[in-house]
């Protein structure tokens, strides 16, 4: 009795999921909060989602998505990869920070619904991770943002796509290399499952949005009506 009422009159401190300082209840401190709410106002590509620098904040698409069509609809994240959200990506895909994942996608379910967009998806489906990587790692990321996302949006986990080759590490690579590597990556093994849904397809990060790219166009092809892309932190375009 006495230390449920001291918890009540000092709250429990607890260290901020992002930053490690002081936070209260395991919560986003009001610091990180007020950070991922900033990014949210912040100029990006109507259609990859991808941040502008101050070079393209004038710019509403990119110059990648004016000069060659996406194959999904639009994709949004939760902010730039950079600073907290950079950390934070790391921490989960390379430290085995899985609780991030909570916090992440609720940056991303934040994202999502200011699009009205959005509202037209009938399932989450993440990103696949080949065989081999997924047993280096022993989970993938993707999997679990995308269940974090689809348990918050009450919308079925959809677990569709499958990579079937492996690929060299994409990072520091661009657009059309990135295209290349990633042809014939991926199937769908079930097409009934993907038929006539408009799908929202999760990943941790887009850089080129050349993965997102790759899977929006083999679901297409196995029947999706439509595709639309949600990560965790998004890279920046000049232009």
């Amino acid at each position: 009795m006495g230390l449920a009422f001291l918890d009540l009159v000092f709250p429990p401190r607890e260290a901020c999921p992002f930053c490690g300082g002081n936070s209260t209840g395991a919560q986003v401190c009001a610091d990180c909060r007020r950070t991922m709410e900033g990014y949210l106002r912040e100029p990006f590509c109507s259609v990859c989602g991808r941040y502008f620098t101050g070079s393209g904040r004038h710019m509403h698409i990119c110059k990648d998505c004016r000069e060659t069509p996406r194959p999904f609809l639009l994709a949004r994240a939760a902010g730039p990869y950079e600073g907290l959200l950079k950390d934070a990506v790391h921490g989960l895909k390379f430290h085995n920070k899985r609780g991030l994942a909570s916090h992440l996608a609720a940056g991303m379910v934040a994202a999502a619904r200011a699009e009205t967009g959005f509202n037209r998806v009938s399932a989450v489906v993440p990103v696949p991770m080949s065989p081999g990587r997924l047993r280096e790692r022993g989970f993938n990321q993707a999997d679990l943002l995308a269940g974090e996302v689809s348990a918050t949006l009450g919308l079925p986990l959809l677990k569709a796509v499958r990579k079937i080759k492996e690929t060299p590490a994409q990072t520091g690579i661009g657009r059309r290399q990135r295209q290349k590597n990633l042809q014939g990556a991926f199937d769908v093994p079930d097409r009934s499952s993907v038929h006539g849904r408009v799908l929202l397809v999760v990943d941790d990060v887009i850089t080129t949005a050349g993965t997102l790219e790759a899977v929006a166009g083999i679901l297409l092809a196995a029947g999706a009506s439509l595709v639309l892309g949600l990560a965790a932190a998004s890279g920046r375009t000049g232009l």
